[in-house]
C-alpha cells in the first residue's frame, strides 16, 4: 500500500460509516508534533517503522485471524486502561496521518472496512503505546514516569 493509500482508505471508511466525531483527523502540523513527541519515550533510534524501535519491554500478543485481531486489541487496551487515544497510521515517509479516537470500537468499525495496514494506538498523554504489526501481532508498551 502506498504512503497515502491507507490514509485515503481510512478517511473513506470514516466518512462512509459516519465516524468523523469518533475518529477525528488531526491537522498535519499537530499530527507531526504528536508523532515527534511519542518517539521520545517509546521509539529507540530511527527504525524503518516505529514499532521496530519499541525494544524488549514490548509485550506481544499474536493473532491469527481478523476475528482474533479485535479481541487482541481489546485485551491490549484493557491492560493499559485505554478507552480513547490517538490513532497513528504507519507510512513509508515521515508524515504520519493521525486521528483523535474517542473510543476503541470506532477503530474496529473503521479498520474492519479497510485492507490491513500497520497502525499505532497511543495515549494522548504518552503513558502507553499499542502497535499492530504486519506480523499479525499486537505490541504493547507502558511508560513509567
Amino acid at each position: 500500500m502506498s504512503e497515502n493509500e491507507a490514509e485515503i482508505e481510512l478517511d473513506e471508511a470514516i466518512a462512509r460509516l459516519g465516524l468523523e466525531t469518533r475518529l477525528a483527523k488531526v491537522p498535519c502540523d499537530a499530527a507531526q508534533e504528536f508523532v515527534a513527541a511519542l518517539r521520545v519515550p517509546f521509539v529507540a533510534g530511527n527504525p524503518r517503522v516505529l514499532w521496530m524501535g519499541l525494544g524488549p519491554q514490548a509485550r506481544s500478543a499474536p493473532y491469527g485471524s481478523k476475528d482474533e485481531w479485535f479481541a487482541c486489541l481489546l485485551a491490549a487496551c484493557a491492560s493499559v486502561g485505554a478507552t480513547a487515544g490517538v490513532l497513528v497510521l504507519e507510512t513509508d515517509t515521515d508524515r504520519y496521518p493521525v486521528y483523535r479516537c474517542s473510543d476503541v470500537n470506532a477503530i474496529r468499525c473503521a479498520l474492519s472496512e479497510c485492507a490491513f495496514f500497520e497502525y499505532y494506538f497511543v495515549d494522548e498523554h504518552l503513558r502507553w503505546f499499542i502497535a499492530d504489526t504486519e506480523h499479525n501481532e499486537i505490541l504493547t508498551v507502558t511508560r513509567h514516569p
